[in-house]
């Protein structure tokens, strides 16, 4: 996958099998053209009807493409911005639409319009309109409670409650999940001191793959950097927009759980016998299902994979390995068996591995990071 910075909020995001675009305003890089003429069908998003979000020019692609989706905020009908007929499908918070290749779920917004949960190929992604802490510079130390005068826009705020309602659009968000492999969100230098506090709020309550800043066009490229330590410190990979058409590649972002089964001062290690690393050995473990906590969801894989039942005993390691096609988080701990024979039911072979045997195997590329930890 292929994500585009067009300008302000603008993304181009090119799958295999679609193209999404979201909050068209302008294009001085000249991106669209390209992308106008690929045959994968598009998917059009505008979350809110301010100008910089909403740009009546794209219903004019119509006439240069004819698999064009347009899923818009219903609040740019609502400000007679567009016609009915404009838009394929036109959503409130809440609403949900999809097809063959996308599903999309407007979430809410603490300013005009929703937010977008956008779902394809097994990945998901977020793109947060005008949803942010606006108001947080007032949030000072010395703030005592009640309202504040914007000189900006001339009216009195209430900051705590104004925050109160951002947060608790993402307490709605973490209803439908937790986990997102690409967000772009507002970074905007105009909002003066704090002007990541949102940002650090939204990484704080979800799992990122890729942070992508946007809504900073004013401020400039650089300002919206300020975010990188923040997202370095939750081990989020960040993007440092440089420029307008500027791309970068989008790993599928997988995470998984691994348990590190020690007995008698053995290792308990699996053989895959499918796949493009048949043969390897590896950590048994899988994936974490919406709504699970990584130990919960390493219970449940091994009694699936294994027949047996664990006991999480402490953390080990979260190790962190880009595969050709995704980049895989592994959360490691050790465990015990509790009952249970470990039944092979999806691996060819196993074995009880010393320490000193632990290198005798050919271990998949994020386990030997694993095995260096516990040599360590």
């Amino acid at each position: 996958m292929q994500l585009t910075y067009i300008f302000h909020s603008g993304f181009a995001l090119e799958t295999d099998r679609c193209i999404l675009i979201f909050d068209y305003w302008m294009d001085p890089a000249d991106v669209m053209p390209r992308l106008l003429q690929s045959s994968k069908p598009m998917y059009v998003f505008s979350s809110h009807f301010h100008e910089d979000h909403f740009n009546p020019e794209i219903f004019s692609w119509r006439a240069r493409k004819d698999n064009l989706c347009y899923i818009l905020s219903k609040d740019i009908l609502k400000h007679r911005r567009a016609k009915k007929e404009d838009a394929d499908v036109w959503l409130g918070k809440g609403a949900v639409w999809e097809d063959g290749l996308i599903r999309v779920t407007a979430t809410g917004s603490n300013d005009s319009g929703v937010s977008w949960v956008v779902e394809t190929g097994g990945s998901r992604f977020f793109h947060a309109g005008d949803l942010n802490n606006w108001y947080a510079r007032f949030l000072t130390d010395d703030y005592q409670g009640g309202l504040v005068y914007s000189p900006e826009w001339g009216i009195d705020i209430d900051p705590a409650k104004e925050e109160k309602r951002f947060l608790g659009e993402l307490k709605d968000i973490r209803k439908l999940t937790d986990r997102f492999d690409v967000v772009m969100f507002p970074v905007d230098g105009r909002i003066g001191n704090g002007y990541t506090r949102g940002a650090r709020q939204f990484l704080d309550r979800f799992q990122v793959g890729l942070f992508v800043p946007m809504h900073f066009v004013a401020s400039g490229f650089e300002s919206a950097w300020r975010m990188k330590e923040f997202a370095d410190a939750k081990c989020v990979s960040f993007w440092s927009i440089c420029r307008e058409g500027e791309s970068r590649e989008v790993r599928k972002h997988i995470e998984v759980v691994a348990a590190v089964i020690d007995r008698d001062g053995k290792y308990f290690a699996t053989r895959r016998g499918y796949g493009e690393f048949k043969d390897y050995w590896e950590f048994p473990g899988g994936k974490i299902e919406p709504g699970e906590g990584p130990e919960e969801a390493l219970v449940r894989e091994i009694r699936e994979e294994l027949d047996t039942d664990i006991r999480v005993n402490d953390f080990l390691v979260t190790v962190d390995y880009d595969y050709p096609s995704f980049h895989l988080t592994m959360h490691c701990y050790r465990c015990s068996v509790v009952s249970g024979h470990l039944v092979l039911k999806e691996h060819e072979n196993a074995a009880w591995l010393r320490p000193e045997e632990l290198d005798s195997v050919k271990w998949l590329p994020a386990d030997v990071e694993v095995v260096k930890k516990i040599k360590d």
